[in-house]
């Protein structure tokens, strides 16, 4: 027990006063996750209103079973892959400098939330009036007018699939460990830093970023919770 104490009262000390090292992993993750979202929502949410209206409009077990297998792929697998197609002078990137950069770590997690974002946008699509396509297509709409009316009337869908991709990232290690190397500073992120300061010995630091991590989480699902109850409510 007198160990426990001691290791919480150190990493409350690493919190409170300066300590780079904590608070860059905190940074990284944030902007990491961040640009990986914005990317995977400028594809995927398009991608995913296309699927859902034009490819497979009532396939549904289709849509269902592909997206789900991509949504279920290990992340770690997704890491592997970039980190094999990045490895330096061999990959097929491999002339290209992103093995072990912030990147690579957004590539990576751009792959990650793709499917997310995708799945999301189809299922609150599904869920729309066909009145309000049809409508749409009746004055005269473009696709992209189309598409860009549906996606604001499931935006809470897409906020929603944007804080679960939000809390996948920032928990995510294998994949970041490959792809970014976890360096200090430069690509380390919360997760990563948790798992090396374990293995190395250094309880309190991994203490200090879990509990940033968890609060990060814990602000996410009461995000999440929010919106999902005034989606309801409209």
């Amino acid at each position: 027990m007198e160990f426990l104490i001691t290791t919480f009262q150190r990493a409350l000390a690493l919190l409170l006063q300066p300590s780079p090292d904590i608070w860059a992993a905190c940074l990284v993750s944030l902007l990491v996750a961040a640009a990986a979202i914005g990317l995977a929502l400028v594809i995927g949410a398009p991608l995913g209103a296309y699927l859902a209206l034009k490819v497979w409009p009532r396939q549904n077990k289709t849509r269902t079973t592909i997206l789900g297998s991509a949504i279920g792929c290990p992340p770690v697998l997704i890491g592997l892959v970039i980190s094999l197609l990045c490895w330096p002078g061999q990959g097929l990137l491999g002339q290209v400098p992103l093995f072990h950069t912030p990147a690579a770590l957004v590539i990576t997690h751009t792959l990650v939330c793709l499917p997310i974002i995708a799945g999301f946008t189809m299922a609150g699509i599904d869920r729309l009036s066909h009145q309000l396509v049809l409508k749409g297509l009746a004055l005269g709409a473009s696709p992209g007018q189309l598409v860009r009316l549906i996606l604001w009337e499931i935006r809470y869908v897409l906020a929603m699939a944007v804080l679960v991709s939000a809390g996948r990232i920032l928990s995510e290690v294998g994949a970041a460990l490959m792809t970014g190397g976890s360096i200090p500073g430069y690509t380390q992120t919360m997760a990563t830093g948790i798992a090396l300061a374990t293995v190395q010995g250094d309880p309190a630091v991994a203490l200090a970023l879990g509990m940033v991590l968890f609060l990060a989480v814990l602000l996410f699902s009461g995000l999440l919770t929010c919106i999902n109850r005034r989606g309801v409510r409209l």
